[in-house]
């Protein structure tokens, strides 16, 4: 058994009615993976997804859990309500994001640095803990893929609070790195 194939496995993804998200969405379900999508959208919105990927891909298995993650309770939710549909979780990909594109000097408003920092730093980091302690209770493998952005390696103005908190995800991926082999992290940056 190939620990890099991802057919038959189930992948979690937050954000999944996004860009970056569907597209994740897509490859999974080509390659043979069941997938809870994950997204602050209504039910509609999500459900609507669901049904085109299983329209479009032959075999493909999807379910939506609506969550606001600002919120620990929804991201406990998601973990259980999808591991109620397929038993178990193997892949946790941390993809929800936001950007403010403001000055952060003159415009940038408490609330929305608030909310930027809840969903790109600390939504990835509540969810890699529970998932992790799941795992570690069942004692299963899993792997977890937090997406970053060039922005964490390539300051730039306009984006200080994005890559602030992508940096932040970027050091706690790789001081998570002791987990493995049963717990493997790793981040993107797109």
């Amino acid at each position: 058994d190939n620990k890099y194939v991802v057919r038959d496995k189930v992948a979690l993804i937050t954000g999944a009615l996004g860009a970056i998200g569907k597209a994740t969405c897509f490859q999974l379900a080509k390659l043979g993976a069941s997938l809870i999508l994950v997204d602050i959208l209504p039910d509609s919105a999500g459900n609507g997804f669901c049904r085109e990927l299983i329209q479009t891909i032959n075999n493909a298995s999807a379910v939506y859990i609506q969550a606001d993650l600002r919120n620990s309770r929804d991201i406990q939710r998601m973990l259980t309500e999808g591991t109620e549909v397929y038993s178990h979780i193997d892949i946790l990909i941390n993809n929800a994001g936001i950007a403010l594109y403001n000055d952060y000097y003159h415009d940038e408003k408490r609330d929305l640095i608030d909310m930027a920092i809840d969903i790109n730093l600390k939504a990835p980091l509540e969810a890699t803990r529970l998932f992790a302690r799941e795992l570690k209770n069942q004692g299963r493998e899993g792997v977890v893929v937090n997406l970053s952005s060039i922005t964490a390696l390539v300051p730039g103005r306009f984006v200080e609070i994005y890559g602030a908190t992508k940096v932040a995800l970027m050091y706690f991926t790789k001081a998570s790195a002791y987990m493995a082999p049963q717990i493997r992290i790793a981040a993107v940056a797109p």
